[in-house]
């Protein structure tokens, strides 16, 4: 899946084909395809531990008595909630289509994904009828779009059907639509996948769960999605999926193949096309497939055009997996063949979710970024619970993990999840989008108020220490363990739990990334003329603890140099 499948994707969903002769798989996922459920106001199901807010002083007078042994202790006791409601991103399953006739040995097989227009393309002949295949997934009419065709009438014989994921689901076909309907597992919220089948020429039948074309001209197949998630705290529950779906296909009704792709190219082409780049050099490698570009590549080849094609690979995903109205990308971008995703598909936000979005300004693309920051919005309203409710202080925070079920407490293991800087690394996401777009009102109604409620969970936070400002308790986010006596250790896994050390004083990874949110915040207040807040800002930022360079001549990571 993650090595031979193309991706195609509208925000919205996401589907992967594999471009098989005899049957072609999409596998389908859908961003909001999400087990668990929010907390709807039960704060321990949400993993806030209920002894956090009383043990937090205890604990920050351990880290800065050097007794790490005691705080990493009361972090896992309690600080350290339960994760039985978090989830994880989960798969719908597969749309199969089997051809009839095409168990020969094909020539002249292509298959590709066009980057220039989000197009994906198969082609190949069989018994000398060339038979085409074109796909692509349409964010303007959310749909999954298909057409297959031959280059001699009548060619064209198909079953489609599904396989699914899910356990709590059925399948059923009525005329010339598949349909797919069903419960996530785990939380019972719906989902429903529809797929209508148009040919030209032959016959169209139904079957036992499966559609029958025969003898077709040509034939279209549009897909879609939903379930019933809205993200909007704290139900995240919208519409139910069957009136989402009538809606698209009503409104998509009256286009033709050629208007729904025109559309798409349209839309995809306002962001792609806003940036290029050239590389100049040898192009040798240019008419070779990517695969073997890339063997010759990781081998010292030279290639510069395979660095213009990674570089508009990852345009292409970004603008195929957030789009406005849609979830932000999570660590499986929108697609997923799994039930349950690595990593649970996570906002994972110690920097897998920011490094998602880093190239959205510099190449044109902020309304990619939308969807982030409006994930961003509804994060802090649960974390200003998550403030209030472990740290006893105003603001919002938010941690390591992150869900859509507006998940902000910390959980998990000492390594990354006591880490309290989500909140700190999104604002950058927020400020950068103002930087990029000059949209003062955004600054006002949107930007400012969460930077601002960042900050001020901060100035409530930072401990006193050798003069100056410090937090506690926090981690350099997955750096590994201090093992006693022995410096630091990455393989933290392999060490008995006595002998190793998380909770140290002075991280320098956690003073810079507030340095830079009281920076952003500064500077938003000023131009918004908050005056008062801005000084208290840059006074806090003039008592944080000041870098240190250790013995190696290194930026140290900890104020202790141990490195």
């Amino acid at each position: 899946w993650n090595s031979q499948a193309l991706h195609l994707g509208n925000g919205y969903f996401g589907a992967s084909f594999f471009g098989g002769v005899e049957e072609e798989v999409f596998a389908l996922s859908e961003a909001s395809m999400w087990t668990g459920s929010p907390a709807m106001g039960d704060w321990e199901k949400a993993g806030v531990n209920p002894r956090a807010r009383g043990s937090i002083p205890e604990i920050r007078k351990a880290v800065f008595s050097g007794d790490a042994r005691r705080a990493d202790s009361l972090i896992a006791s309690d600080v350290f909630g339960s994760s039985g409601s978090y989830g994880h991103f989960t798969s719908i399953g597969d749309l199969r289509i089997r051809f009839a006739g095409h168990a020969g040995n094909p020539v002249d097989y292509i298959r590709e994904l066009d980057l220039g227009d989000a197009m994906g393309r198969v082609s190949y002949r069989v018994d000398e009828v060339r038979f085409k295949r074109e796909y692509f997934c349409s964010y303007p009419d959310r749909l999954l779009v298909m057409r297959f065709s031959a280059d001699r009438p009548g060619q064209i014989s198909m079953d489609i059907s599904a396989a699914v994921i899910q356990d709590s689901s059925a399948i059923t076909v009525s005329g010339n639509r598949l349909t797919v309907q069903g419960w996530i597992d785990g939380n019972n919220r719906p989902f429903m996948v529809t797929a209508d089948v148009i040919t030209a020429g032959g016959s169209i039948a139904p079957g036992e769960e499966l559609l029958r074309i025969r003898e077709a001209d040509e034939v279209e197949v549009r897909l879609t999605i939903a379930t019933d998630y809205r993200l909007q705290y704290p139900a995240y529950r919208g519409e139910q999926p069957g009136t989402i779906i009538a809606r698209i296909l009503e409104e998509s009704s009256g286009m033709k193949y050629g208007d729904l792709k025109e559309r798409h190219v349209r839309d995809y082409r306002s962001l792609f096309d806003r940036v290029s780049l050239s590389i100049n050099g040898d192009t040798v490698a240019e008419s070779l497939p990517t695969n073997e570009r890339f063997l010759r590549f990781r081998a010292g080849g030279p290639d510069p055009g395979y660095l213009v094609l990674a570089f508009n690979l990852g345009r292409y995903m970004i603008i195929s997996s957030s789009r406005p109205g849609t979830l932000p990308a999570n660590l499986q971008g929108v697609w997923n063949t799994f039930r349950v995703a690595p990593w649970a598909g996570n906002y994972q936000s110690n920097i897998n979710l920011q490094e998602i979005y880093w190239s959205c300004g510099p190449t044109a693309l902020s309304e990619c970024q939308e969807p982030y920051i409006d994930w961003i919005e509804d994060l802090s309203l649960p974390g200003r619970e998550v403030a209030r409710r472990v740290y006893g202080t105003s603001g919002w925070v938010s941690h390591t993990t992150g869900n859509i079920w507006g998940h902000a407490a910390p959980i998990g293991d000492h390594p990354w999840g006591m880490y309290p800087m989500g909140a700190a690394w999104h604002c950058q996401h927020v400020w950068d989008q103002f930087q990029f777009t000059g949209d003062t009102l955004y600054l006002e109604q949107r930007a400012y108020p969460l930077l601002k409620g960042a900050s001020e969970f901060w100035l409530e936070n930072l401990v006193p220490f050798g003069g100056y400002l410090a937090t506690a308790p926090s981690v350099s986010a997955e750096h590994g363990a201090l093992l006693t006596g022995e410096g630091l250790d990455p393989a933290y896994h392999d060490y008995p739990s006595d002998r190793y050390r998380y909770s140290l004083p002075g991280v320098y990874q956690d003073i810079q990334m507030i340095h830079e949110l009281f920076t952003m915040a500064a500077r938003s207040a000023g131009i918004l003329e908050d005056t008062v807040f801005e000084k208290t800002l840059l006074l806090a930022r003039g008592r944080l603890l000041p870098l240190k360079t250790g013995r190696l001549g290194q930026l140290q990571e900890w104020w202790q140099d141990i490195d």
